[in-house]
């Protein structure tokens, strides 16, 4: 498992940009958290090589030679389509890019996307939402992890206590997982404060 956080592509018209990855098994979860200083609808854009198959209105799977990859907007609700724009550092060449567009304008934005490794055998996804949480359940034929993003805590709240069924933290991301028919470990990933997972 895999959990660094960076921020991502620096923009004047974001106070807040940061972007965490988890990757676990064959599937890679991508966060990204974006404070805008005006409400605006915002675009999460992919750059890929050789060809793609769009496969619903928030889902492509990328192909490049014998390597394939299957991307999903989990959240926000968002719509997909192909845009061209100019290489890098060659100007005179246009190159296709995929954009995810958010459906709603927002001042404060957070994208939850899955990477799958092994398109062929994805395993069962749902998005996970509440007052104060998104987040996502992954279910192989072995494991269930669930991935949880405090909104109370990236949305800068004085109070970043959360309550998630029977676990109660105030980190800013949490993982926990289990393997089938045994007891749910929780991890704290990112944590701002001393109340770390616990159980209720």
């Amino acid at each position: 498992m895999s959990t660094p956080m960076q921020r991502a592509p620096w923009h004047a018209g974001f106070g807040r940009n940061y972007r965490h990855w988890l990757w676990s098994g064959d599937v890679i979860l991508v966060v990204d958290t974006v404070l805008a200083f005006e409400a605006g609808k915002m675009d999460w854009l992919l750059h890929y090589q050789d060809e793609h198959d769009f496969n619903s209105a928030a889902s492509a799977t990328l192909r490049n030679g014998s390597a394939q990859a299957l991307v999903t907007m989990l959240y926000p609700p968002a719509t997909l389509h192909e845009e061209f724009g100019l290489a890098d550092h060659d100007p005179d060449k246009k190159i296709p890019y995929l954009v995810f567009s958010a459906a709603t304008a927002s001042e404060s934005q957070q994208f939850l996307t899955a990477i799958c490794l092994k398109p062929e055998r994805p395993p069962k996804m749902d998005l996970l939402t509440g007052e104060n949480y998104i987040g996502v359940r992954v279910q192989s034929e072995k494991t269930v992890e669930e991935l949880y993003l405090n909104l109370r805590s990236v949305n800068g709240s004085t109070s970043t206590g959360i309550v998630m069924g029977n676990w109660e933290t105030d980190a800013c991301l949490i993982h926990l997982d289990k393997i089938h028919g045994a007891r749910c470990t929780g991890r704290s990933i990112l944590c701002e404060r001393w109340k770390l997972l616990a159980p209720r």
